[in-house]
């Protein structure tokens, strides 16, 4: 009967046929009337359960890499979670690029809890972690660091800063300390020197 091959299916734009299903035939059936499309066009650009529609139901909210089918979760394929889509890393993404450590999460902006960045350009990683370790241990603004660069380290708190603390105001070699050494035993502008600039 008509009322079991409710759906319009065109081949080559020429032949129409119904048809019970437009999966089927490998199409989607179209965000409104009864016709059978090759691809989801706004406002109806996602594919759930065959059918196209505005937005992804709440038990099948999330869509793989830049795909527009609905799905339950993320695979291991596209296992992090940019929002509301999966994708392969969050490191090529625009805006949620930093992974929250622990979790598949793909945020724009490290949570309180884990505010520091480490960024792995070799493993393409950007981590928000709670604590800088081992390799990077030293904190410079909200990232994490192999060394301070041209800025002072600062031991009491591991941070790299561009003039040192009360407590330890002198730079010695990149690190802020109490007091100068036997071999740079001059202070000049609250650095410590092997020997004083003749012109001051």
């Amino acid at each position: 009967s008509e009322n079991d091959f409710p759906y319009e299916y065109t081949k080559n734009n020429t032949s129409k046929q119904c048809v019970a299903n437009c999966t089927t035939k490998g199409q989607y059936l179209a965000g409104i009337g009864n016709k059978c499309v090759r691809n989801c066009a706004d406002p109806y650009s996602f594919i759930y359960c065959g059918k196209c529609v505005n937005k992804c139901p709440d038990d099948a909210k999330y869509t793989l890499g830049n795909g527009k089918q609905c799905v339950i979760g993320c695979d291991t394929t596209y296992k992090y979670l940019s929002g509301t889509k999966c994708v392969k890393t969050c490191f090529d993404q625009t805006d949620n690029k930093y992974l929250v450590d622990g979790t598949v999460d793909c945020v724009s902006k490290c949570p309180d809890n884990k505010p520091y960045i480490i960024e792995l350009t070799t493993l393409d990683v950007r981590k928000c972690v709670a604590t800088c370790d081992t390799g990077y241990p030293y904190i410079d603004g909200n990232k994490c660091a192999k060394n301070c660069g041209s800025k002072i380290l600062n031991p009491l708190n591991n941070t790299c800063v561009l003039s040192c603390p009360e407590q330890k105001p002198f730079n010695l070699d990149g690190v802020c300390s109490e007091q100068c050494s036997d071999v740079k035993p001059y202070i000049d502008n609250n650095k410590c020197v092997a020997s004083c600039d003749p012109g001051k």
